[in-house]
């Protein structure tokens, strides 16, 4: 659901205030969820004027306490983090406006041996035709989410090429 609100302003439409209800990737911490609900980051301003978003500074700040959180894990509390942002990347609605945040978050899990295999975060489908279905698991054997790909080409951009990731999977052809 995306709520729309008019800003106090003069110009018309050029502002707008936006609330979007997709959830937003950060480690489970008490700490971060208090920093993004004190900065209202679910909230953002775009000025249609400029094109720019008035919240990236907010979005790198929670970057820099996502990636000490991260890095202050033990190593299989990262392994289990990495699952997770991956699942989160896997859903079609990961929101557009937080690019900011999450390709550098990708970086960072890659710079640290997870996740090597993914591509980019946005993955989306370029034909409409459905040609695989590919169901992921985790470790215990249960699918957690279920993507439809459109060519070979989409799913490596998610899951890499050959047996180079360490993701459960089952693909079904269509």
């Amino acid at each position: 659901m995306i709520e729309m609100r008019m800003a106090p302003t003069n110009k018309i439409l050029s502002i707008i205030m936006i609330r979007q209800s997709n959830k937003l990737y950060y480690p489970d911490n008490k700490g971060i969820k208090l920093f993004v609900e004190q900065n209202k980051i679910n909230t953002f301003w775009v000025d249609f004027e400029t094109g720019s978003c008035k919240y990236n500074n907010l979005l790198h700040r929670l970057y820099e306490i996502v990636i000490f959180q991260i890095a202050n894990m033990t190593e299989e509390e990262q392994e289990r983090e990495a699952s997770r942002f991956f699942f989160f990347l896997l859903d079609d609605n990961v929101r557009e406006d937080i690019g900011n945040y999450l390709n550098p978050l990708l970086e960072y899990w890659k710079s640290i041996g997870y996740l090597k295999f993914k591509k980019n975060v946005y993955n989306k489908m370029n034909q409409s035709i459905v040609r695989y279905v590919i169901d992921y698991k985790d470790v215990d054997g249960n699918i957690v989410i279920s993507k439809k790909y459109s060519s070979i080409k989409q799913v490596s951009c998610d899951i890499g090429s050959g047996k180079s990731s360490s993701v459960y999977y089952i693909m079904k052809k269509l």
